[in-house]
């Protein structure tokens, strides 16, 4: 990983100082999850400088912080108050025109309107749920889920608890969104929805075991056997299982019951892929983009293939097409996020080191965080292309899931290193 070679590099070019680099890092973790347990970390190891390279995994659905996560959690968040308190966060939010303390932007004006209905009548159900729709819509996800259980305490339907399941699973508070599924599941055994987001939340939780959800996507096909996402949730694990034919036409029902549906695609290219046919794995990336047109990992996985079926100037374009849309790509909740892991340290007063992905220009970055308040901003672009010159994109990324950049090779994350270390000596740590 790069933060322990960062130590490396560190440690050899600012001795005799020593430096320790702690590594948060967790795979798939979004904005929002990092900047609601950055103040606890901030206590665990008390650093004089903190280097954020986040965002990209707030693309599609985005997530916020946990809300629990222990054994036990979901039913203690059910059965406490937490979802009122969830409630007065929404309503204090609508009253401030100017933001609040929490670094969150003024209501809109149909959600403040909501708010307005709910207080007038404190035991209205519908308008609960109506709000929770507003909120979640706009990606308020935790605040959703107060509005959602605030309706199903007021009156349990399968409605409330669906949609306080899918707001705690993107807040990634699973054990939490499992117990609301299964309390939507009690009230109607055929909520074919629920046992898909049921699945989804399980390969969420444990990507390693895919028994349960694969049963999850069972059961929702029992219920409607042409819900598009428990479809495509069975081809995944099938996937996994390696039987890639009987992945595929689950994939293929997948896009004929939804022809938008961009994990089914993924899919069929990773099974065409894994058996060696990749026109096949092509065609599937294309079928996608058509489907799609803003679809990152379409463009960046048909370019890959592109280049290994010798078609070069189609592998230029397509790369062009995903770093194009990777860099459109940043979503309001990165930034209202971002801004609160600056306000966070520059309280505690510790250095926020902004570090962009390997090959994107850092400019997107500043604007996403202007005005600047006091951070430090690193670039990785020019050094990346600069090794891609002399050396296959192999050589530095083991994939290419962010569209423009991918997972970095060792080697990939010693340039990250080496970079890093020398802004961070001279910046931050200058020799005395």
């Amino acid at each position: 990983s790069y933060p322990r070679q960062l130590e490396e590099v560190l440690n050899e070019l600012g001795a005799p100082r020593r430096f320790i680099v702690v590594n948060k890092g967790i795979p798939g973790t979004n904005t929002g999850v990092i900047a609601n347990r950055l103040e606890s970390w901030l206590d665990d190891c008390r650093p004089d400088a903190v280097v954020a390279m986040i965002g990209v995994n707030d693309g599609g659905e985005m997530m916020v912080a946990p809300l629990e996560e222990e054994g036990g959690a979901g039913e203690r968040f059910l059965k406490n108050l937490r979802l009122y308190k969830l409630f007065t966060l929404i309503r204090e939010g609508a009253r401030r025109r100017d933001g609040g303390a929490d670094g969150f932007p003024e209501v809109d004006a149909e959600t403040a309107g909501l708010v307005r209905a709910t207080e007038q009548n404190p035991r209205d159900a519908a308008a609960f749920l109506q709000l929770g729709d507003a909120l979640f819509r706009r990606e308020r996800f935790e605040r959703a889920a107060g509005a959602y259980g605030r309706a199903g305490e007021l009156e349990p339907s399968p409605d409330a608890f669906f949609g306080l399941g899918v707001a705690l699973h993107r807040s990634a508070a699973y054990p939490a969104a499992l117990s609301a599924f299964r309390r939507c599941l009690d009230l109607d055994p055929n909520h074919d929805r629920a046992w898909t987001e049921s699945g989804r939340c399980l390969l969420d939780k444990f990507p390693k075991d895919r028994t349960k959800a694969k049963e999850m996507f069972a059961r929702a096909l029992e219920a409607n056997p042409r819900n598009d996402m428990a479809l495509a949730g069975m081809a995944y694990c099938l996937w996994k299982k390696k039987a890639y034919r009987e992945a595929i036409d689950y994939a293929e029902r997948a896009v004929a019951e939804n022809p938008r549906n961009e994990w089914a695609y993924g899919t069929i290219r990773s099974c065409c892929k894994k058996m060696g046919d990749y026109p096949a794995a092509l065609r599937a990336c294309e079928r996608a983009i058509a489907a799609v047109p803003l679809n990152n990992w379409a463009y960046a996985a048909a370019a890959g293939l592109s280049s290994k079926l010798g078609d070069s100037p189609r592998a230029k374009e397509y790369w062009k097409r995903a770093r194009e849309i990777g860099l459109a790509a940043s979503k309001p909740a990165t930034r209202r996020n971002y801004r609160r892991i600056r306000e966070i340290l520059n309280r505690r007063k510790v250095r926020l080191v902004a570090m962009q992905y390997p090959l994107r220009p850092v400019e997107p970055l500043r604007r996403l965080l202007s005005p600047p308040g006091g951070e430090i901003y690193v670039s990785n672009e020019e050094s990346f292309r600069a090794a891609l010159r002399g050396s296959s994109p192999k050589a530095l990324f083991k994939d290419s899931f962010g569209g423009d950049f991918g997972h970095c090779t060792p080697e990939g994350n010693r340039l990250i290193a080496e970079n890093l270390a020398r802004i961070l000596l001279a910046e931050v740590f200058p020799a005395r």
